[in-house]
C-alpha cells in the first residue's frame, strides 16, 4: 500500500493536514509517523492539526518531528501542550 496522500498548509503557526482519501493509499492516521516527519521538515516545528477520512479534525502530537500520538481536536485546546517536553 502506498503512503498517505494529503494536502498541507500552515496558518497562524499551526500546520493543517487534510487527507485526500485517494484509493490504494494509507490514511493520514495510519501513516502518521511519516506524515509528521514530512510536514515538520517542510514547515517547521509547529503543532499539527489533521482532518481524518471521516472529516474530523484532531491533533498529531509530536516532539521535534517525531510522532508521539493523537489528541482530540478540542477548540480551543484548553491550554494543553501539543508538544512533548520530555528530554528537554
Amino acid at each position: 500500500m502506498l503512503r498517505a496522500k494529503y494536502d498541507a498548509y500552515i496558518k497562524n503557526e499551526i500546520i493543517y493536514v487534510e487527507d485526500t482519501c485517494e484509493p490504494a493509499t494509507r490514511s493520514v492516521t495510519n501513516d502518521a509517523e511519516q506524515v509528521v516527519g514530512d510536514v515538520v521538515k517542510r514547515f517547521g516545528n509547529y503543532p499539527i492539526k489533521y482532518k481524518d477520512t471521516e472529516g474530523r479534525w484532531d491533533w498529531l502530537v509530536h516532539h521535534k518531528g517525531e510522532f508521539i500520538g493523537f489528541r482530540p481536536g478540542i477548540e480551543p485546546y484548553e491550554g494543553k501542550s501539543l508538544f512533548s517536553t520530555e528530554g528537554l
